[in-house]
């Protein structure tokens, strides 16, 4: 960070090089790097070459030799960085065009085994001509939907799951989010839609069919919708049945901006975090559907695919979010209490922009479910209870304590007669090869991220964390302060970014005290009129957090 070296204690007041040489002057920092670089020492030229471009943003050889050194490192990720960086400020740069395709060469057909990762920025949505629709299935590049064929047949019985996969009730079903329930007592498959549910509420004993019902959910979700148009949070303590899913981060998985908050949540703590980041979300999202003066994901989707939507207003293609609990009742009873309000406030209000909620658990009682909760949980399944006071608090009624066999279930909406069905079945092995042919594939530069939540409550000085801070938020604050202007959607556009991010970097500079509150559809206000006063101003705030 710049201002260890400008304000740091304990340091003298000349300028320091980056290694503890005697100390040259500046416009020697990049001969230095340079000499370093021809000795092979790529971590010392590193530093010299980020010291010359401090000192001289504008010096395109140095952002050269910097992604030479990072690309010598191995740090591929960070030498594009570099060179997007030179080509923001010289766009006609040839070299750094050349060095580009070279650190991100085509995928190899003939290898489908290597994972290839691809950018997903603003340009991406706007570099193709505008009378053509954008298309939301052009990444990740030449996705392949999972074939039927995954499945193993056993003992030259047909499985169940495919068989109902290859079934017309799924394959012309136009839902928007269809999943594989089973199959009625007429042996027809039923499908239902979790869009329109818009919560479903499962319940039963421990090895009756509710982990199997999860997963047969999930995969008739894969073998309909696009990585672009789903992604999966999965809450769920059974770390090892549900490590697979990792697999799928690039894909399908969605994720909060947190290095240490797993993909597969697996804690309390982190399950109630997530659910108050997907109520952030879901607020982002009404914001951007009232600018597009729509009412609804599906309508907003196709405005935006028609290029009637600006991506520099914070616009982007949304895919639908569905939340899967493996097991509720562990997160409750754990000191979970606090994650009720989240999910009721999701329950409540997020359908119109595409979350849904899905939760299991092995216990229906009022220690787990509150009447608020599962009032917005029109749709209820139960598979065998005990008793039938257990039926009736899951259903509205008894009769689950009558089913039999593990897989059978009574489904409900709205306090509709129950519906009899029977599960497919679906094995681990069967589940991991769908996974890894999907794993496999080209997928997106990282994981889509979910609105941050920012505990401003819990935390000192107004929820400002510096551990927490994105890496831009510095630059960030210069930009607001030199325009004058608290915009989201300008931060996005100066420095290259997604609005998530534009919007979470945001909300950092309002806990840092640099930039009003929100309000409205007016610009937030600018607490700083010179760079002068803010420089100052984050000196003393990084000195003495």
């Amino acid at each position: 960070m710049i201002f260890d070296r400008l304000f740091g204690k304990n340091q003298p007041v000349e300028k320091q090089t980056p290694s503890q040489e005697t100390p040259v002057e500046s416009k020697d920092y990049y001969a230095i790097g340079v000499d370093k670089f021809n000795q092979s020492d790529y971590k010392a030229a590193l530093e010299y070459f980020q010291a010359a471009i401090s000192e001289h943003p504008d010096r395109e050889n140095a952002y050269l030799k910097l992604a030479e050194s990072y690309w010598a490192l191995g740090k591929q990720k960070d030498a594009v960085s570099a060179l997007y960086k030179l080509l923001s400020q010289y766009p006609d740069n040839t070299r750094a065009k050349a060095m580009l395709v070279q650190y991100q060469p085509p995928q190899v057909k003939e290898k489908p085994e290597i994972k290839i990762t691809i950018s997903n920025t603003v340009e991406n949505h706007v570099s193709s001509s505008s009378n053509q629709p954008f298309d939301p299935h052009s990444e990740p590049s030449g996705f392949i939907m999972p074939d039927i064929n995954l499945f193993d047949d056993s003992n030259s019985i047909q499985h169940p799951l495919k068989t109902i996969l290859q079934s017309p009730e799924y394959t012309s079903s136009t839902a928007e989010l269809p999943i594989v329930m089973g199959v009625n007592d007429s042996g027809r498959p039923y499908i239902a839609n979790i869009a329109e549910m818009p919560n479903l509420l499962i319940s039963g004993m421990t090895g009756y069919g509710k982990t199997t019902f999860l997963n047969t959910m999930l995969l008739s979700l894969l073998y309909k919708k696009h990585p672009a148009d789903l992604k999966l949070v999965i809450v769920g303590d059974r770390r090892l049945s549900l490590t697979p899913w990792e697999e799928l981060s690039r894909h399908y998985l969605a994720a909060i901006p947190d290095n240490n908050q797993p993909v597969i949540i697996d804690n309390t703590d982190s399950a109630i975090k997530t659910m108050n980041t997907l109520c952030t979300e879901m607020d982002l999202r009404y914001q951007l559907f009232k600018k597009a003066n729509v009412r609804n994901i599906k309508d907003y989707n196709y405005e935006f695919c028609q290029r009637k939507l600006n991506p520099y207003d914070g616009h982007d293609y949304m895919p639908y979010i569905v939340v899967v609990f493996y097991e509720f009742a562990s997160v409750i009873c754990n000191d979970g209490r606090d994650i009720e309000t989240p999910i009721c406030k999701l329950t409540q209000l997020a359908k119109a922009v595409g979350i849904h909620v899905v939760i299991a658990s092995n216990r229906s009682d009022v220690d787990v479910f509150s009447t608020q909760m599962k009032t917005n949980f029109p749709a209820r399944l139960s598979f065998k209870v005990v008793r039938g006071i257990e039926s009736n608090a899951i259903l509205g009624l008894s009769g689950a304590q009558n089913l039999k066999t593990a897989g059978e279930m009574l489904y409900s909406v709205a306090g509709s007669t129950p519906l009899h069905l029977n599960g497919a079945y679906v094995s681990d092995d069967n589940i991991d090869k769908v996974i890894r042919f999907i794993s496999k594939q080209r997928g997106f530069s990282e994981e889509y991220q979910i609105g941050e939540y920012l505990d401003y409550n819990n935390n000192q000085n107004n929820g400002f964390d510096p551990n927490l801070i994105d890496p831009l938020f510095e630059e960030a604050a210069r930009i607001v302060v030199q325009t004058q202007q608290g915009s989201t959607s300008m931060i996005q556009r100066k420095l290259k970014l997604g609005y998530n991010r534009a919007g979470r970097i945001m909300e950092q500079l309002e806990a840092a005290k640099i930039v009003g509150p929100f309000s409205g559809s007016k610009q937030r206000e600018v607490l700083f009129q010179t760079e002068f006063q803010l420089e100052m101003y984050l000196r003393d705030l990084f000195l003495n957090l």
